[in-house]
């Protein structure tokens, strides 16, 4: 039997489950105090794809995707809202003088076939590409606007999705993939340009931008 408050103790709600992207994880912790009527107990490790599946075996009152949930989702009764949309950057360290890339040399770097800054108008340094977790759904939305059929190759794989940019940070020929939403100017990462187009949510000429990427929070029809 559970203990009853002290008099005059207000009634606190049971806090709510969250699970799934990393980067909505971000808005709901910004949005936690804003709202100030709910408290999220929040799980980002699963990514995208952990996060539709806790919603649908009961596991979690609130879930995220980036990207849209797969159509049996919604036929089970879960509803989606589209709460945002973002980009995926090119990233780089801020001592490589890089700075605009074409779609096609993004290709040749993450499929291995361009091993050196040198050939992409850099310096003579070896290019080491880093890649976030195959259950984020970043990696599967710049494969999908950047390699196309082609497949990652010679990528180291970083996890969780804000571990990249320390990775970038240290490692000068180093260049990763990751939402717009972790790019912080306290940190030590540039945004490189795709054929002239920057990576802002709010430009839709960016290859991997916001007609691109949709943030939707899967919500159980509990809520």
């Amino acid at each position: 039997m559970a203990a009853a408050p002290f008099e005059g103790q207000p009634l606190r709600d049971p806090p709510l489950h969250y699970v799934g992207s990393f980067t909505i994880a971000n808005f709901v912790r910004d949005a936690e105090p804003v709202y100030g009527k709910a408290h999220f107990i929040i799980d980002s490790a699963p990514e995208s794809a952990g996060g539709e599946l806790a919603i649908l075996e009961g596991r979690a009152d609130l879930a995220g995707v980036a990207g849209h949930p797969k159509p049996g989702t919604l036929e089970q009764g879960v509803v989606a809202t589209l709460i945002g949309r973002d980009t995926i950057a090119a990233v780089v360290n801020p001592d490589n003088p890089v700075s605009d890339l074409m779609r096609a040399q993004l290709k040749e770097i993450f499929t291995g076939r361009v091993r050196n800054w040198k050939a992409l108008g850099g310096p003579d340094l070896p290019i080491h590409p880093f890649i976030v977790g195959p259950a984020s759904a970043t990696r599967k939305v710049f494969h999908f606007a950047i390699l196309g059929e082609a497949d990652y190759a010679g990528c180291e794989v970083a996890s969780p999705d804000a571990a990249i940019l320390g990775k970038v940070e240290t490692k000068l020929g180093s260049i990763a993939q990751i939402s717009s939403s972790f790019l912080d100017p306290t940190r030590r990462v540039k945004a490189v340009s795709v054929e002239g187009q920057r990576a802002l949510p709010t430009n839709p000429d960016y290859p991997t931008g916001a007609e691109r990427r949709s943030l939707r929070g899967i919500r159980s029809a509990r809520l």
